[in-house]
């Protein structure tokens, strides 16, 4: 209930009615993120979930989530083509 109020409140259609309007502590305390540690965010405490290898080769694609290699499938494919037209 509290992610989707969230997720509700950052995207209303009119900039003055968006949670954050009034600046970033009203997004710090609303109910879903009150709870978060700011504080250590702030002084560099937390420990990221993920980090990925330094590689020398930026282009490397073992990182890539597998749902996302989609590039083969028919229909990305025939998507795909109609991104490009300059009518999208």
């Amino acid at each position: 209930m509290e992610a989707a109020d969230f997720i509700n409140k950052m995207i209303m259609r009119k900039p003055n009615y968006r949670l954050g309007v009034n600046g970033p502590d009203e997004v710090k305390n609303h109910a879903w993120l009150r709870q978060f540690p700011w504080k250590d965010l702030h002084d560099r405490k937390i420990v990221s979930p993920f980090i990925p290898q330094k590689d020398t080769d930026h282009f490397d694609e073992k990182n890539i989530n597998e749902e996302w290699r989609d590039i083969e499938d028919e229909k990305f494919k025939e998507h795909g083509i109609s991104l490009r037209r300059n009518s999208v």
